[in-house]
């Protein structure tokens, strides 16, 4: 989706992915990241982000300005540090080999196909060595008609090939969600 897109879902409140808690996947596996420093990628509204901030030092990137102003609000609420930073996760703001722990959910499976070497040469450039990634990404036998991508076994192993992938497997993106079949795939560079 465009920047404008992104704006107006939050403008309008038209969220469906903000569950209002941080992703089952991350709580249940950050045993196997190091969140020293992490990026949460995409972030919207910062669910994932409050989780991290009791963790480690946390910065936050989205494209959309909507999506950096709720998760202020709900940084400023909740008394956290976030660090928020507007832009674009192909061409990251960032230092290289910076971040501990990079955190997607959901951001992979909005990449256009064109892209994605673009994106994973990103994620290679600002983590640290033996750094992790968590990515969830709707797979292909989900049936939703709308929404983002969805990716096959074979297009997250090609995008992610100079990664070692950890573990890859379909799973709930959320337990809350009806949508039932996701990646969930950790990796570390």
């Amino acid at each position: 989706m465009e920047v404008n897109t992104w704006d107006e879902a939050y403008k309008r409140r038209e969220t469906p992915w903000d569950t209002g808690r941080p992703s089952m996947h991350l709580v249940n596996n950050v045993k196997l990241f190091d969140p020293k420093i992490a990026l949460d990628i995409c972030s919207g509204p910062g669910n994932d982000a409050e989780f991290l901030a009791k963790h480690g030092s946390i910065i936050c990137i989205d494209i959309s300005i909507n999506a950096i102003r709720s998760a202020k609000k709900k940084a400023a609420e909740n008394n956290m540090k976030v660090d928020l930073v507007l832009g674009s996760v192909l061409q990251m703001p960032f230092k290289s080999e910076v971040f501990t722990f990079v955190n997607d959910r959901g951001c992979f499976h909005h990449i256009d196909p064109q892209n994605r070497k673009i994106f994973s040469k990103e994620l290679l450039r600002i983590m640290k060595k033996k750094s992790r990634y968590l990515m969830q990404g709707f797979c292909k036998k989900e049936k939703c008609i709308v929404g983002p991508q969805k990716l096959s076994e074979e297009e997250v192993r090609e995008t992610f090939k100079k990664m070692k992938i950890i573990s890859l497997k379909e799973d709930r993106m959320d337990k809350t969600f009806d949508y039932k079949n996701a990646y969930v795939m950790v990796a570390e560079k």
